[in-house]
């Protein structure tokens, strides 16, 4: 797989927030489409839910699991998602000040925390 190949191709993507003692924070999941791909941005994926948005996820291309025709329900929000192409769950180890906040909910457990993810080198992992 190429990453030109994935451009437009639909993805579940999951992040699993943890702190340094690998203690779950939290995690949030979206049914999102692929915009582009670089060495800079990373993975460049547009949400397709009504909240919609653009976000970053690091670009490990090589992590994308296929995923076979069917219908995928996002836990967190109970969406349903028809055939995907792909997904990509991706751990995130954060500070212990960073942990806090997300926490107490001074920082979202979510997309919008992507961006800052290369500060925080991110883990793959299999469903």
């Amino acid at each position: 797989m190429t990453a030109d190949s994935v451009v437009g191709k639909r993805l579940i993507v999951g992040l699993t927030f943890q702190d340094e003692d690998e203690r779950l924070i939290g995690n949030v999941q979206y049914h999102v489409r692929v915009l582009r791909i670089d060495q800079f941005d990373g993975i460049v994926v547009e949400r397709l839910d009504p909240e919609g948005g653009v976000f970053n996820v690091p670009p490990l291309v090589e992590a994308l699991e296929a995923l076979a025709p069917g219908e995928y329900r996002l836990n967190a929000t109970g969406e349903l998602v028809q055939d995907p192409d792909y997904a990509l769950l991706v751990t995130v180890t954060v500070p212990a000040e960073v942990a806090e906040d997300m926490r107490s909910g001074k920082r979202p457990i979510a997309a919008e925390f992507v961006h800052s993810l290369s500060q925080y080198p991110p883990s793959t992992s299999r469903h």
